[in-house]
């Protein structure tokens, strides 16, 4: 029997090979994943929706300076609540299309790979628009709820999986796909004008 050694240092988890790492593994290569524009835990996902909000977000964060550390501006804000979008449902991993943004400083805009796991739920990894880096994990849906099979050793190697390999070393959207050799259904492309 393979043993698996677990040493926590530094905020990294380091295995050997075992049954649960080898079946987290199985659970999200190649695994069907959407990508989504992400504001306020609001999930779009029509191709050429994400690509206008990409564009407006841009425009209205140049010309309103916003900087990072900052509030969404306004302009994209009201832009966002006034705009007929299309939001993944619950019965898909998304939030359903409640609305009502006001100024209470939502989190950034992003993009996400929401991930299907086989067996285990989804993830959702989001990626900064500016620079397509990893900014975010979310894996509360990775639960015992959405599996018949659940095994807490693999849910946590789920985890730690993305963690060490994807979240710490801020991997591009990109090279996330790559790496996990996913099957994006909706996969696009943008570049952020930096001005």
């Amino acid at each position: 029997m393979i043993r698996k050694i677990k040493l926590f240092e530094g905020g990294y988890h380091n295995y050997r090979d075992s049954d649960s790492s080898t079946m987290a593994r199985y659970q999200i290569f190649e695994a069907d994943t959407k990508m989504l524009f992400e504001f306020d835990k609001l999930f779009v996902f029509k191709e050429n929706e994400i690509l206008d909000l990409i564009s407006k977000y841009n425009e209205t964060y140049n010309l309103s300076k916003e900087w990072g550390g900052g509030p969404v501006n306004k302009e994209f804000i009201d832009y966002f609540n006034k705009s007929d979008l299309s939001f993944l449902p619950k019965k898909e991993g998304g939030y359903g299309n409640s609305r009502g943004l006001g100024g209470h400083n939502p989190w950034k805009p992003n993009i996400s790979l929401l991930i299907y796991t086989l067996d285990y739920g989804n993830l959702s990894i989001g990626y900064s628009l500016l620079n397509k880096r990893c900014i975010s994990m979310n894996w509360k849906n990775i639960s015992r709820e959405n599996s018949s099979n659940y095994d807490e050793e693999v849910s946590d190697d789920i985890y730690f999986y993305v963690h060490r390999h994807i979240y710490m070393p801020q991997l591009t959207i990109d090279k996330t796909i790559d790496l996990l050799r996913l099957n994006v259904e909706n996969k696009i492309d943008w570049e952020w004008d930096k001005r």
